[in-house]
């Protein structure tokens, strides 16, 4: 995402020809550029359909999803465009398939719980522990505190 906001910086630049730096650049991009995209993800109800992808993640696919038809198309299209190819291609899960995940998710924690293992799982497949306890998710840059405490 910094790359994004530093070509957000860039552009401004160029348009603006205004001195700006990159911290005032990443605010502004946070003010107009990411609530769209998050309005978009929102939308089309993506984090239900990949439960396991974080909102800096689809950020990053929907600004792929966005060049991606810059090039192809010639022509830019909106964050809600590119939420509703993502969704195209991630449906949502039908109720069987959701109850058959929560099924699977008891009888996890459940056999967890028996055998005296954390029920919890990892914040994602890149999860490391620090020595404090707190686990990071390298994938995202995100820390997650709290979560796996030995």
């Amino acid at each position: 995402m910094l790359r994004e906001i530093e070509a957000y910086h860039q552009a401004w630049r160029r348009e603006a020809g205004e001195p700006l730096t990159l911290r005032q650049a990443a605010q502004r991009w946070q003010r107009e550029v990411f609530p769209q995209a998050a309005l978009a993800i929102a939308a089309w109800r993506l984090p239900e359909r990949l439960p396991q992808r974080t909102d800096g993640d689809f950020y990053l696919d929907l600004a792929t999803q966005r060049a991606l038809a810059q090039q192809e198309e010639h022509r830019e299209i909106t964050w809600g465009e590119a939420a509703a190819r993502l969704a195209a291609r991630y449906p949502l899960p039908t109720w069987q398939e959701r109850l058959v995940d929560l099924w699977h998710h008891i009888i996890g924690s459940l056999a967890a719980w028996w055998k005296g293992l954390p029920a919890d799982e990892p914040p994602c497949d890149f999860a490391l522990q620090g020595t404090s306890g707190t686990v990071y998710c390298r994938r995202a840059s995100r820390v997650r505190r709290g979560l796996f405490q030995s």
